[in-house]
């Protein structure tokens, strides 16, 4: 595997792609966006802001081992990340934006876990072949420190979710002799 340096925007696409399929509100193009709340305006047609606002090293699978992509060939184990979204309706009508919530936060409740014809580009050859989409629990101190990297903007009601493992192959391979020669030694235990 040869990194394509593509994975990051393949995620973010395909979650794009299930949101404009299934929501209606947001299904016309440029209706959901990866500006920032902060560049978004309310005005005119219903929009989605979908802000990956943090990626972070994912400290739980730090430890896979390296694949064998050869008979004498190692290649590193992957990069795994977690990444964080914002999601933020932009409507006139807050009603409207009550239901883009609702239907956002279903669509990812029936949707938990990405694979198959859901993931964009190539994700699935760069070792993603599920992605875990959950809601992520941000205490209110947090979302209040977020909103306030958009120094004119009001905070709106949005929903933070989190989309992991998210694997980057590495490039570097290494070569490994190979096995020519065994010795392997025993003992028999007399009781």
């Amino acid at each position: 595997m040869t990194p394509t340096f593509t994975v990051i925007r393949d995620v973010s696409e395909s979650l794009k792609t299930l949101i404009q399929t299934n929501i209606s509100e947001v299904s016309n193009a440029n209706r959901v966006v990866f500006d920032s709340p902060a560049e978004v305006n309310a005005g005119g047609q219903p929009r989605l802001s979908m802000f990956l606002y943090k990626v972070r090293y994912n400290k739980y699978l730090r430890t896979e081992p390296p694949v064998r992509t050869g008979p004498n060939q190692l290649q590193d184990k992957p990069l795994v990340l977690d990444l964080m979204y914002l999601m933020t309706p932009f409507v006139n009508n807050t009603e409207t934006e009550l239901i883009i919530i609702e239907k956002l936060m279903s669509l990812f409740y029936d949707n938990a876990v990405l694979r198959g014809d859901q993931l964009e580009g190539d994700l699935i050859a760069n070792g993603n072949e599920a992605l875990r989409v959950v809601p992520d629990d941000l205490s209110v101190d947090e979302i209040e420190k977020l909103w306030t990297a958009f120094p004119n903007k009001a905070y709106r009601l949005s929903v933070p979710f989190l989309v992991s493992p998210v694997c980057i192959p590495s490039s570097r391979v290494k070569t490994v002799p190979p096995v020519i020669q065994r010795d392997i030694e025993f003992s028999i235990v007399q009781e």
